[in-house]
């Protein structure tokens, strides 16, 4: 059985990392509601995301171009880092990666 502490502490992380989300007056509550998504969905310690507009789309119930603008704010901002990864094929689209970007998340107090 885990006590209070041990609680807190396993969220902790998950916790300080949604900080300087909440305090960036930049986002908006989509952009928040994206990246969230996108935290949610990541793999490994790489922190990347391989979801689609479309898939981000249906489950937040949001236009896909809403998406693109929130993705486009978090990665203008630093929150998150794109890179297309080449099908090992060579055909066929490549595919999008999202990277969240660690060394924003933590807040300073400052902003």
């Amino acid at each position: 059985m885990q006590t209070m502490n041990s609680d807190y502490e396993c969220n902790k992380p998950f916790l300080m990392n949604f900080v300087a989300l909440i305090h960036d007056k930049e986002l908006t509550p989509t952009n928040r509601e994206v990246f969230s998504k996108i935290y949610s969905l990541t793999r490994n310690d790489e922190h990347v995301c391989y979801a689609s507009d479309r898939y981000l789309a249906d489950d937040l119930h949001v236009s896909a171009s809403t998406i693109q603008k929130s993705i486009n704010k978090l990665k203008s901002l630093g929150y998150i880092k794109i890179k297309h990864q080449k099908s090992e094929s060579g055909y066929g689209a490549p595919k999008r990666m999202i990277f969240i970007q660690d060394h924003k998340l933590i807040y300073n107090g400052n902003q």
